[in-house]
């Protein structure tokens, strides 16, 4: 019985493009994986437990780019009807004049297609085709950190041209909605997931109904590493307020920078030491001691002591 619980009750393959298994370590080439993953096709297996597998293969340069957008009837498209919702809908998939049909895009922004000829056309008014996200402008991310931009303004699926850039996509999703997602643990160890990444990931989170961005528990420790072997690691996170500049934290190779557009309070209920292995410098208009601090305006309110350039205390 274990043995037919394992093995195959379904599976289903498209014979998908991909290259031939040669170039792997038994025929001289750099390893079985890369062959392998060449050889990739989709498929789906659900073996006698319910266990389902499924392969998603990566597209190639060349392949199709998936935009967000709703396909429509052509009429939509027509220059004499536009969007005219008077006019008398037969309820056709196509129109009289038999053209075919167009797209409503509804990305926000992203990389464009730079040949139009491979770009799905859009009604008239419907706007740019772009490669990009329903809800924010990813090529904006993060702009006051990456000025530069985090993605590609463009990509080219051009299929006779060699600068073609567009593979690498396996997956293309978009929810309308929310997502409640529950996921169970394993038994060896109680992962729940597992996400493997080879390249980076590029988020922008919208806020809830109390302007809230992430709300986050967690009821064992939180353990994050920044850099890995043989590289370096820089955290840096910048937090917008009233006016043009962010305040910054950063935390790199050259140590701590933490930069308050505002003011700044630091408060233990316990003790504070600040240990320095080299000079400690205190730098500001007035250095004050022993001042009642108003925490909510984040400020020095009374009863401070000056600090004079000798070092002596002078009370005000």
């Amino acid at each position: 019985m274990v043995l037919l619980r394992r093995s195959i009750k379904s599976h289903y393959e498209i014979n998908s493009r991909k290259k031939s298994l040669t170039g792997g370590a038994s025929e001289g080439g750099s390893s079985i994986g890369e062959g392998a993953k060449d050889h990739s096709r989709f498929s789906v297996d659900i073996d006698g437990e319910g266990l389902t597998k499924i392969n998603i293969p990566s597209s190639s340069d060349t392949g199709n780019i998936p935009v967000l957008a709703r396909y429509v009837n052509s009429r939509a498209n027509d220059d004499k009807e536009k969007l005219d919702d008077t006019k008398e809908d037969k309820g056709e998939f196509r129109d009289d004049n038999r053209k075919d049909i167009r797209v409503i895009p509804f990305s926000s922004g992203g990389p464009s297609i730079s040949d139009s000829s491979y770009t799905p056309e859009a009604i008239a008014g419907g706007g740019t085709v772009t490669v990009g996200t329903a809800h924010h402008d990813i090529l904006n991310v993060a702009s006051s950190i990456t000025e530069g931009g985090v993605v590609s303004g463009s990509v080219n699926n051009s299929i006779s041209d060699t600068d073609a850039n567009a593979g690498g996509r396996s997956l293309n999703t978009n929810l309308d909605g929310s997502a409640e997602i529950s996921i169970g643990k394993d038994n060896i160890d109680n992962k729940s997931v597992v996400l493997d990444l080879a390249g980076g990931m590029i988020s922008h989170f919208g806020k809830d109904g109390q302007g809230r961005s992430i709300v986050h528990q967690s009821d064992g420790d939180v353990l994050i590493q920044i850099g890995g072997a043989g590289s370096t690691g820089r955290l840096e996170i910048h937090v917008k307020g009233v006016g043009d500049k962010p305040s910054k934290l950063i935390i790199d190779q050259k140590g701590l920078l933490l930069d308050i557009q505002g003011n700044g309070i630091i408060k233990t209920l316990g003790d504070l030491g600040i240990v320095a292995g080299g000079r400690l410098l205190l730098n500001g208009a007035l250095v004050t001691a022993y001042g009642a601090v108003d925490e909510e305006k984040r400020t020095v309110t009374a009863s401070e002591r000056l600090v004079l350039r000798n070092g002596n205390i002078m009370a005000f």
